[in-house]
């Protein structure tokens, strides 16, 4: 009857309410932008007040927002992350020990925004990877993200987050000015928040060779830092000792061409690249190699 369709309906409602904000902990890709020119005159779309933006704060991607442009606050509004870089998007560093910053989440990162703005490269609506692999996207305060961006060398980040209480992690707690929404009917930005999670625990990312150092290689294979391109006469072939044990290894030239190995032998791997023949020249640069879906950079 209408009841019990009613009830499955509430019971739905709510599972998909825990679900959405269920998200206490993982890896996120991280960029950075000025919170104070938000359209809501730093207010953001939770509708902090303005001394919010004085401490570090996060517009979250909206799926896990939970709440899509020009619909309000959602119901990540107010929370706190701690973050640990270990990385960017953008080039090969790999940080076991890189720098942490705690924010409080104070806007969306729409994928589609109200006036045209298109932030899918980042930030997606569904529960599905944006395009660098991740699901989960903070864009941070451009204010306080500087130790991220000496850290890794780039203004774009790869983070291991995890929730935290706000009181005593996040430097704007103990500012009252920081306390409830800017404007009196809508807007919701909490003091405090209850996370599911006893502390952070991170993972190590990195293979041996700490800061600095190369991802692990995805499929167990050849170590990145344990590889070493030679290039042969006019760099028609290349070989890469030490991969003899990887699923998959290719050279990339930086410029959209890319081979694969022919071959591989208890030495490691022998990759021939095109000779100068129809405008086609051969990887002549200091090549990218990828090891088993996981980027090196290999200097010959």
């Amino acid at each position: 009857g209408i009841k019990m369709r009613l009830i499955v309906l509430a019971v739905a409602f709510i599972s998909l309410l825990l679900a959405v904000e269920a998200m206490p902990n993982g890896v996120a890709t991280g960029t950075k932008y000025n919170a104070r020119g938000s359209y809501y005159s730093g207010a953001g779309a939770c509708g902090c007040r303005d001394a919010v933006p004085n401490y570090p704060t996060a517009a979250l991607s909206e799926n896990a927002f939970g709440q899509g442009p020009g619909k309000g606050h959602g119901p990540q509004c107010g929370k706190c992350y701690r973050l640990k870089v270990y990385g960017s998007p953008h080039n090969n560093v790999c940080l076991k020990d890189g720098p942490e910053l705690v924010v409080k989440v104070a806007d969306l990162c729409p994928e589609q925004g109200l006036y045209g703005d298109n932030n899918a490269e980042w930030c997606r609506r569904d529960w599905v990877n944006n395009n660098y692999g991740f699901q989960v996207h903070f864009d941070l305060d451009q204010a306080h993200t500087h130790a991220f961006e000496s850290a890794v060398g780039a203004g774009t980040f790869k983070v291991q987050y995890c929730e935290v209480p706000c009181s005593g992690n996040w430097p704007g707690a103990a500012d009252s000015s920081t306390i409830g929404q800017k404007f009196p009917t809508w807007g919701y930005c909490p003091a405090e928040n209850s996370p599911s999670t006893g502390g952070c625990t991170w993972t190590n990312l990195c293979g041996n060779g700490g800061n600095g150092g190369n991802p692990l290689p995805a499929g167990g294979g050849a170590s990145c830092s344990a590889a070493r391109a030679n290039s042969g006469s006019n760099q028609y072939w290349i070989g890469v000792e030490g991969v003899s044990n990887a699923a998959s290894v290719r050279i990339n030239c930086g410029d959209g061409r890319g081979w694969m190995a022919t071959s591989k032998s208890s030495w490691g791997a022998w990759i021939w690249t095109p000779q100068s023949v129809g405008g086609d020249t051969p990887c002549t640069r200091s090549p990218t190699l990828d090891i088993d879906g996981q980027q090196c950079v290999m200097n010959f």
